[in-house]
């Protein structure tokens, strides 16, 4: 008999109500009829249940907890959520940022890794604070959610009287169960009311894609990533890459591919043959010369032969060493082997949106672990079914051809068609001419040093697939074909967004480390609250640059197998005064949207994200963008997107959607439609106190701070000299922020006059309500770059000139958004130090 692992729940109990069902007759075998739930037994298994008697291998998926309710369980544990997991760190100084803007273009200097140490030692402290609040987040998640599933597992399972010696899998981590049951009992179990879907059990056929190792090193530079361990000191430290093949790493090999053995972790070891393919793709994941030399390595087999079934052979239980690595911390995953779902032996069938690409999606929206997926290698193919997944980041490959000084990357003849499945592939990375599993692990690596960065991505796979998909600005201009061997021409280019073969294109490990120091990224969630739609402003001057690639990406759960095309469907639309036409992203069966757009002189942009159609209450989304000159990453005055830090932002109330703009004339705040003008700016400033301060960009050392009572416990926001009141700056649960401010011994909230909605509405200090969506606010980061006193998108020695006129005369003449310009070295004075900078560095 089957020991089943049972962990009775300390969750508070989740309310889940029961679907209305609709009851059909469906004639069976031997003339008995069965009613059966309509749209929760899958097709498949309805013809399973016709032609044998016999128990059916099926898996049943229960309804999911709720993100909100498992937010304020975590918070109720530890004392925060996901929105409270980030540290003040301290800016990153222009001269960093000026290198690495060289750097993702292929010319970093010697400056640069001094320069990051720097910035390393200076923001250790929060970083570490960070990386240890995370952490045990997702621990305390990871805890929770186990504990959550299996107690419903086995109150489920005893409810149905299905008996151990039929359960063959019970998913800690989604609502999943794999067992062997009658016609009768699925027809039961489907009228359970906690019961989404029943669907006959899809057993993966699988293979390994293929390879033979290449030089390393022109791969690496193709991505932007040869020199970041030794200039930006990012290794991978402190963070754990899962390697999940048909095998595991060779420990008595690993050395010949640079992987030190006591830096790897075998799970299930005395069920695993080691094997050289996951042992190869640990080296470049994690070598001495790989992507993230000093990440540790936990290696675990797809094929997990403790839980053999005797009825049922062919059920093998590849999820349980998956959730194994998840509970040993494991964030980001590399998957180099695909397989295909055998569908009524018809091998021109093609569902491609399968069981397990279903359970990859749960896995990665509950736990928040990072998959990435090797598209497969059959020319002119379709993408692996665990490729397939909407939340992983599927990836396909190219290939570097030399010819004299010249070289080429000429896109492989691998699989990319999507059958009905999701879109795919996201990006594409090297595959050395041999397979995708080649592509995988660069952009495992690369996840991992992102991690390194900025620990709170772990939580936010959402964000990480939306920056990667930013940080492409090329694709391939040839593909080669094997049979015969021949080359041809490819219409896929940025401006068409994501395209069949290549997705995005070819990312940036530079770019995207660009991308978080200057906070052009952003993440939260869409629901009733919102309306489910999100408007956000960026504003983006040239600095050289032609074009910008806006990108989002957001969570699926839920989708039916073999029905893909009823997903959710999210899509993005940017729109600038001089478009003629807003540009659209609207892909109906993908998790991402792109836009490859034309930068204008008019420095204003709105993303639109907003839901064409689906039915999931709370949609996790990012969104991050950047441009295709490198030098407009020089921009210091912000670090992440967080207005614990300095920087520039629209602020827009949550509830109105109506931006906080300052009447300069009374210097009282209301709220008003977006204009984009200077007093619809705001600055976040701690350079003066120990608390955040925020200025209005048109005013003269004015602050918000609380002015005259307006009635009723309201009072005006009024912009004036800074107090020494304490000003707070504090995250709310869904992706807004609160702003809060001491008055006496009480605290007060800014929010809206009467919760007001219309034009005109003053903004009002007042008694703080956690409900009350018109007391929080979005913060839209706006990219100014520092030295550009003058703000007309350029730098050059007009901006010098100002600079100099500004500290050769009283500066209280100009403005907060002049003054925090022309501070060019971020030290908080604007002096000659700043002029001679900016001259050298233009």
């Amino acid at each position: 008999m089957r020991i089943t692992k049972r962990i009775f729940s300390s969750l508070v109990s989740v309310v889940l109500l029961s679907n209305c069902v609709t009851m059909i007759s469906d004639a069976r075998n031997d003339d008995v009829t069965y009613d059966v739930i309509a749209d929760k037994i899958s097709d498949d298994l309805v013809s399973a249940m016709e032609e044998s008697s016999e128990d059916i291998p099926v898996t049943i998926w229960l309804k999911s907890i709720e993100s909100p309710q498992l937010e304020m369980q975590i918070k109720n544990n530890i004392g925060y959520d996901v929105n409270e997991i980030e540290s003040n760190y301290s800016a990153p100084s222009n001269e960093l940022l000026n290198e690495l803007a060289k750097a993702s273009n292929g010319e970093s200097s010697k400056y640069l890794r001094a320069l990051m140490d720097n910035h390393l030692e200076s923001t250790e402290s929060s970083r570490r604070n960070e990386k240890e609040k995370t952490d045990l987040y997702l621990e305390t998640k990871r805890e929770l959610l186990s504990d959550y599933y299996s107690s419903q597992a086995e109150s489920f399972l005893d409810d149905m009287d299905i008996p151990d010696d039929c359960v063959n899998f019970i998913s800690e981590y989604t609502p999943m169960i794999i067992c062997n049951i009658s016609a009768e009992k699925v027809q039961s179990v489907a009228e359970n009311g906690i019961v989404d879907a029943v669907s006959l059990h899809q057993n993966l056929v699988e293979e390994l894609f293929a390879f033979n190792p290449a030089d390393l090193p022109s791969y690496l530079n193709s991505l932007g990533i040869t020199d970041i361990p030794s200039n930006l000191n990012l290794n991978g430290t402190g963070i754990k890459i899962g390697i999940f093949e048909a095998g595991v790493v060779d420990k008595n090999n690993c050395q010949n591919y640079g992987v030190n053995p006591s830096r790897v972790t075998i799970i299930d070891e005395q069920n695993s043959n080691s094997h050289y393919h996951p042992t190869i793709i640990a080296g470049i994941a994690a070598g001495s010369n790989g992507v993230a030399p000093s990440a540790s390595i936990y290696s675990a087999s797809t094929i997990n032969t403790w839980v053999d079934s005797d009825q049922y052979d062919e059920v093998d239980h590849r999820y349980a060493n998956l959730e194994a690595m998840i509970s040993n911390g494991v964030s980001v995953f590399n998957f180099s082997f695909g397989g295909t779902v055998d569908i009524d032996s018809n091998p021109n069938t093609h569902n491609l949106y399968c069981e397990v690409s279903k359970y990859l999606d749960y896995v990665i929206e509950a736990t928040g672990v990072t998959i990435v997926c090797a598209d497969g290698n059959y020319s002119n193919n379709y993408v692996a079914d665990v490729a397939s997944s909407f939340n992983c980041i599927s990836v396909n490959g190219y290939y570097i051809e030399n010819s004299g000084n010249n070289q080429e990357e000429i896109l492989n003849d691998f699989a990319y068609k999507t059958g009905n499945g999701c879109i795919k592939p996201d990006v594409i990375s090297p595959s050395f001419d041999d397979g995708t599993s080649y592509s995988a692990p660069f952009i495992c690596g690369i996840v991992a040093l992102l991690y390194q960065y900025k620990p709170t991505l772990k939580a936010h796979p959402e964000a990480v697939k939306a920056i990667l998909l930013a940080s492409c600005h090329r694709k391939c201009d040839r593909v080669k074909s094997d049979s015969p061997p021949s080359y041809t021409d490819l219409s896929e280019t940025m401006e068409a967004g994501l395209t069949d073969r290549q997705g995005a294109g070819i990312p940036n490990a530079y770019t995207m480390i660009s991308i978080v120091a200057q906070h052009s990224y952003g993440f939260g969630k869409l629901n009733a609250d919102n309306g489910y739609c999100r408007e956000v402003h960026i504003f983006q001057p040239k600095y050289g640059a032609t074009k910008m690639n806006v990108s989002m990406a957001y969570l699926h759960t839920n989708v039916p197998i073999s029905q893909p095309d009823t997903c959710d469907d999210y899509d993005i639309q940017l729109d600038n005064p001089q478009y003629n036409v807003a540009l659209l992203s609207e892909n109906p069966t993908s998790s991402t949207e792109m836009i490859y757009a034309n930068l204008t002189n008019n420095k204003r942009y709105t993303l639109r994200i907003q839901k064409n159609s689906g039915s999931m209450t709370n949609v996790k989304y990012g969104y991050a963008w950047s441009t295709n000159n490198a030098s407009s990453f020089n921009n210091p005055d912000s670090f992440f997107q967080n207005p614990y830090m300095d920087g520039v932002y629209y602020i827009k109330n949550a509830k109105s959607g109506k931006y906080l703009t300052l009447n300069t004339s009374t210097n009282n705040a209301y709220q008003n439609n977006f204009t984009g003008n200077s007093n619809q700016l705001w600055i976040v400033d701690k350079s003066s106190t120990l608390v955040d301060n925020i200025k209005s960009a048109s005013g003269n050392y004015k602050s918000l701070e609380i002015g005259d009572l307006i009635s009723n416990s309201y009072y005006y926001a009024t912009a004036k000299q800074t107090s020494s009141l304490i000003f707070l700056i504090t995250n709310s649960n869904d992706g807004t922020f609160s702003l809060e401010k001491q008055n006496g011994m009480n605290w007060l909230r800014l929010g809206i006059y009467n919760n007001s909605t219309t034009n005109g509405a003053s903004a009002a200090w007042y008694n703080y309500s956690d409900s009350n969506m018109a007391q929080r606010w979005y913060f839209e980061a706006v990219e100014f770059k520092k030295g550009d006193a003058n703000n007309d998108g350029v730098l050059n020695q007009s901006d010098v000139t100002k600079i100099t006129t500004m500290y050769s005369n009283p500066q209280n003449s100009y403005s907060n958004l002049e003054r925090f310009l022309a501070d060019y070295n971020c030290d908080g004075v604007i002096n000659s130090s700043d002029a001679s900078q900016l001259q050298g560095d233009i």
